[in-house]
C-alpha cells in the first residue's frame, strides 16, 4: 500500500488544531478545517493522500457528528479512519461517535503521547502504520550498517550542516568509540569534519557544490571524498544519498557512506586489474565486467559471476545471450543494437533490459552501462560494462502506467489522461473518451504543457491564464519547490453542457534516467461539486420556512452593505407577528408553526428575488430591500407588507386572526453600521407594536 502523506484535523478551536499539528507535522502534511463542511471539501479534494482524519465534535456550520454521517455517504469514506476529540467523561458523545463510524476517540484536554499512541494504533489497524519511534528506526539502520564497511549519515540542509544522525558503524569506522562521541567532537556540525586547514575546506566546498547540483538535477547524489579519522589518518568514502524530508524548512540529506579506501589504492595500482572490480564492488550489488571485441567474450568480475552465473569467460556475446533466452525475446533487437553501437565506436551506451539474472526462470530488469576504451589509433578494442538490478525502480514506472490504464477503463469521472515527459518536452501517451478531445490530442504539436492543456478545454480567460503558467519551465519549478501534486477546478463545456472539472497534475522522476514525468488527469466533478454547493446552501437555510436563517441573514446583509451595496440606498425591515405567544398558548405550537410558514411565504412573495429575506427568531423576520428609489417607495412597500400579513388563518374549525408589526430604517449609502441600522428598525417595530396595543 502506498504511503499516504496527509492528515486532516477539523476543530473550531485553533489552539487544538495547532496542538495536534505540532504532534504530527514531522510525519504528515496536516490539512486544517474549522468546521465539518470545510472538512468534507478537503476530504473530497485530498482523499487519495489522506491517511487519517482527527475531528472535534462541537463546530459551527456542521458539527463533528453530522460530518461523520456525511462522510459515511461519501464515495471516499472507505479506508480513511476518523479519530474524534471528546470532552473527558462525555461517554454519550463517545458512544455516538463510534456508532457513526469513528475508528477511535481521544479525551480533551489532549495528552501528546496518548494522541500519538491512539492514532498510531488506528493507522496500524487500517494497514497504514507509520514509525514515530526514531530509536527503532535507528536500530534497524544499525543492523544494516553493521554489514557494511561504513554506515549511515543524515544532516540538516542548513549552515554548517547540523548532524541529525550518525550510525554507530560509521563512527567506529572513523575511529570513535560511539556516534555520540563523534557528534560531540564535531560540535554537532558535519562541516567541522573538514575544518583542519584551508585545503580541506576547499575540498568540502567542491563536494558541497557537486552534491547540490546532483540533487537539483536527479534528486540523489553520489560523491567520493576523504574523511579524517580520530587517529589523524584519512579514509576514502563513497557517499550515496538523497533528500530524506521535503519540507523546505526542515529538509535533510541522508546518505550511505561506504569505505572505499582500498578501492582508491587499487585504482592507483592498475586501472583494469581484476582486483579493482572485486574490491570496488565488495559491499555493493553492482556488477562489473569487460567485453573484448576480438573474441566476442565477456570477462566477468567476481561480483558479476555471483549475479549472472556463467563462468569467468562468457563466449559468443551478444548472440548466445539472445539465443538462449537469457535476454527477453521482446528486447532482443534492442540488446543487439547496443552491441552494434559499441563496435561502431559510440563512447557510452546504456539500456534497461529484462534478463534471467542468476540463472533463474524469472525475468528481472537490469540497467547495463558500457564505456568504450580506444587504442592509440582511436579504434574501440575493449569496453567496461557495469550493471545493476533496477527491477524495483522499473516497477514504479510500470505501476504508473497501469494506473493510467486502470483509469482509462474503470474510473468514470476521468475523461482525459495525458502523460508528458517534461525533460524531453514530448507527449508520451494520451487517452480520452470524448471524440472531439481525442482529435485535439492527436493533432497537438507539443511546444509546451500550457499550450496542450489549454487546448483540451473551452475555458474562461482566468482559467486559460492559469494554464498559461504551466510551461515546462513552470512545471520544473513546481517540482523543485517540493510540489508533487497540483490541482485546479474550473468550469468548462463538457459533453454539450457546462460542467465543473478538476485538473490534476502528478509529478515524478523516472527512477532509472531521472527524467521528469507529468501524469495529467481531467476529472468530471460536476455532480460532487453541485452536491457540495447544495450542502453549503442547506447550512444557510431555516429548515421550517426555507428562508435564510439568523446567521446567514445577518452575514449576507453585512457583506452586501460593505461591498456591492456600498454607496447605494436601501431599506432594512424588521417584522414581528403580533400576539404570537398568545396564539401558541391558546392553539398549540403545531398551529403556531403553520402560521409562521404561511407568514414566511407571504413575506417572501412581496419582495424581489435578489432582496435578502430571512427568519431571525421564533416569530421575527428581517428583509433588506435593495436599491430603493425613495423613502416614499420604501414606506409604500412597508404598508403593502402589513396588508399582506394581515389575514385570517383557517384550520379545521378554528379561525385565527394574524397580523404583524413592521419597523423600517433607511440606509443612505455610508456612515451607518449594520448594528445601528438594525437598532433603528427594531425600535420602529416596537413603536408600531406599542401603537397597536394602545388601540
Amino acid at each position: 500500500m502506498p504511503y499516504k502523506n496527509k492528515m486532516l484535523i477539523a476543530d473550531k478551536d485553533w489552539s487544538v488544531r495547532n496542538e495536534v499539528k505540532a504532534i504530527f507535522e514531522e510525519h504528515f502534511e496536516v490539512l486544517e478545517a474549522e468546521n465539518g463542511l470545510e472538512a468534507l471539501e478537503l476530504l473530497n479534494r485530498h482523499h487519495r493522500d489522506l491517511a487519517c482524519i482527527i475531528c472535534g465534535t462541537a463546530m459551527p456550520v456542521m458539527d463533528g457528528f453530522v460530518f461523520l454521517r456525511e462522510k459515511s455517504r461519501s464515495v471516499y469514506n472507505n479506508g480513511i479512519p476518523a479519530v474524534m476529540l471528546i470532552d473527558a467523561g462525555d461517554t454519550r458523545a463517545a458512544r455516538e461517535a463510534v456508532a457513526l463510524g469513528a475508528a477511535d476517540f481521544v479525551d480533551k484536554p489532549l495528552i501528546r503521547d496518548v494522541v500519538r499512541l491512539r492514532v498510531n494504533n488506528v493507522l496500524s489497524n487500517y494497514g497504514k502504520g507509520y514509525a514515530y519511534n526514531d530509536v527503532l528506526q535507528r536500530e534497524l539502520l544499525d543492523l544494516i550498517n553493521n554489514r557494511l564497511r561504513g554506515g549511515t549519515l543524515c544532516v540538516y540542509e542548513a549552515a554548517g550542516y547540523p548532524i541529525y544522525y550518525i550510525s554507530e558503524s560509521l563512527a567506529v569506522c572513523l575511529g570513535y568509540e560511539s556516534a555520540s562521541e563523534m557528534i560531540s567532537e564535531l560540535d554537532g556540525r558535519w562541516e567541522n569534519m573538514f575544518a583542519e586547514n584551508e585545503m580541506r575546506r576547499t575540498e568540502f566546498l567542491q563536494a558541497e557544490e557537486s552534491v547540490k547540483r546532483q540533487l537539483e538535477e536527479k534528486g540523489e547524489f553520489i560523491h567520493e571524498y576523504r574523511l579524517r579519522k580520530k587517529s589523524g589518518e584519512y579514509m576514502w568514502v563513497r557517499e550515496n544519498g538523497r533528500f530524506s524530508y521535503t519540507d523546505s524548512e526542515k529538509r535533510r540529506w541522508v546518505a550511505l557512506c561506504i569505505d572505499i579506501t582500498e578501492i582508491k589504492a587499487a585504482e592507483e595500482r592498475a586501472r583494469y586489474n581484476e582486483q579493482l572490480a572485486s574490491i570496488a564492488l565488495e559491499s555493493t550489488s553492482i556488477s562489473i565486467w569487460e567485453y573484448d571485441y576480438a573474441s566476442s567474450c565477456i570477462i566477468q568480475g567476481q561480483n558479476s559471476i555471483k549475479v549472472h552465473g556463467f563462468g569467468l569467460i562468457v563466449p559468443d556475446v551478444p548472440q548466445m545471450l539472445v539465443e538462449t533466452g537469457y535476454v527477453h525475446p521482446d528486447q532482443a533487437d534492442a540488446f543487439l543494437k547496443m552491441y552494434e553501437d559499441l563496435r561502431s565506436g559510440v563512447p557510452k551506451v546504456d539500456g534497461i533490459f529484462q534478463m534471467k539474472i542468476g540463472g533463474g526462470e524469472e525475468y528481472r530488469y537490469e540497467h547495463i552501462y558500457y564505456t568504450n576504451t580506444f587504442d592509440k589509433d582511436g579504434k574501440p578494442y575493449r569496453a567496461i560494462g557495469i550493471s545493476s538490478d533496477v527491477t524495483e525502480q522499473q516497477m514504479i514506472v510500470i505501476r504508473y502506467q497501469r494506473e493510467i490504464d486502470f483509469n482509462k477503463s474503470l474510473s468514470p469521472d476521468i475523461y482525459a489522461t495525458v502523460r508528458l515527459n517534461i525533460t524531453r518536452e514530448t507527449i508520451e501517451d494520451y487517452h480520452t473518451d470524448i471524440p472531439e478531445k481525442q482529435e485535439i490530442l492527436e493533432n497537438a504539436a507539443f511546444s509546451g504543457a500550457s499550450e496542450l492543456l489549454g487546448k483540451l478545454q473551452v475555458i474562461e480567460d482566468k482559467t486559460r491564464e492559469y494554464f498559461s503558467t504551466l510551461t515546462c519551465e513552470g512545471i520544473r519549478k513546481l517540482y523543485n519547490s517540493g510540489q508533487r501534486v497540483v490541482t485546479y477546478e474550473f468550469i468548462a463545456e463538457l459533453r454539450g453542457k457546462t460542467s465543473w472539472v478538476r485538473f490534476e497534475l502528478h509529478l515524478t522522476k523516472d527512477p532509472h534516467n531521472g527524467e521528469l514525468l507529468a501524469f495529467v488527469y481531467f476529472r468530471d466533478i460536476d455532480k460532487q461539486h453541485r452536491e457540495m454547493e447544495r450542502l453549503k446552501e442547506l447550512t444557510k437555510r431555516d429548515q421550517m420556512t426555507g428562508l435564510y436563517n439568523h446567521d446567514a441573514t445577518i452575514e449576507l446583509i453585512r457583506q452586501y452593505l460593505s461591498q456591492e451595496g456600498k454607496g447605494r440606498e436601501h431599506a432594512l425591515l424588521v417584522i414581528d407577528i403580533d400576539k404570537f405567544k398568545k396564539v401558541n398558548d391558546q392553539n398549540g405550537h403545531m398551529k403556531g408553526d403553520m402560521i409562521i410558514v404561511e407568514v414566511a411565504r407571504r413575506i417572501r412573495s412581496m419582495f424581489r428575488e435578489d432582496d435578502i429575506v430571512g427568519r431571525i427568531g421564533g416569530d421575527e423576520f428581517m428583509v433588506l430591500l435593495k436599491k430603493v428609489a425613495s423613502k416614499e417607495m420604501a414606506e409604500k412597500k412597508l404598508h403593502e407588507l402589513e396588508q399582506a400579513v394581515h389575514f385570517m388563518f383557517e384550520c379545521h374549525d378554528i379561525n385565527i386572526k394574524v397580523g404583524c408589526s413592521v419597523g423600517m430604517a433607511l440606509y443612505s449609502g455610508t456612515g451607518v453600521s449594520f448594528e445601528e441600522l438594525y437598532r433603528q428598525a427594531d425600535a420602529e417595530m416596537y413603536k408600531a407594536k406599542h401603537t397597536l396595543s394602545v388601540r
